[in-house]
């Protein structure tokens, strides 16, 4: 080859990237014109003259929450619960449990600390709870919080953790879908 057919090569090279390049600028620009316009259509309807690019900030209504949110961020922190106050937000306060009554763990807490024993219990579809050895639990509020059973179902959770301060114990309950026949 001559030097002059790897100049034809070159120049068709070029000219071949150039007609590519504006082949695909000018096809997704339109491609953006009309995500343009039908964004302005669904947001604006038939209104002509009004498009995406020619909003201004200040045009943008900014939803009441927001505004009350963002001057919450600005305000400094001792000015924080009066501010609570004047938007109305009073958190829930949560009842002092008796430190001896049993109360409901989160699953990561369960069995780590060696000082309480592991006890897993099974409660059934039709409200008997059983241990280990399949002995029915007659007063299960003498060892686990009543809230955890609540907690258990077809539509709930399958598994409770309870800890009882008094006993040193540590319960898995476990939801059984299958009723349990009393002897």
């Amino acid at each position: 080859m001559k030097f002059r057919d790897f100049g034809f090569l070159a120049l068709g090279l070029i000219t071949g990237a150039i007609i590519a390049y504006k082949f695909t600028s000018d096809h997704y620009e339109k491609i953006v014109s009309r995500l343009e316009d039908d964004f302005d259509e669904s947001i604006f309807g038939d209104e002509e003259g009004i498009h995406v690019s020619e909003i201004e900030e200040d045009d943008v209504q900014i939803y009441e929450p927001i505004k009350t949110a963002n001057n919450i961020a600005k305000t400094p922190l001792k000015d924080y619960a009066s501010r609570l106050k004047e938007t109305g937000y009073v958190g829930k306060e949560e009842p002092e449990k008796d430190q001896n009554s049993p109360y409901i763990i989160r699953s990561d807490q369960f069995g780590l600390d060696n000082e309480y024993d592991l006890v897993a219990l099974a409660y059934h579809s039709n409200g008997i709870l059983v241990n280990e050895v399949g002995e029915i639990i007659v007063e299960p509020s003498d060892l686990i919080d009543e809230e955890a059973l609540e907690q258990l179902g077809d539509d709930k959770a399958d598994v409770v953790y309870v800890r009882n301060e008094r006993l040193k114990t540590e319960f898995e309950i476990l939801f059984e879908p299958e009723p349990l026949e009393e002897e």
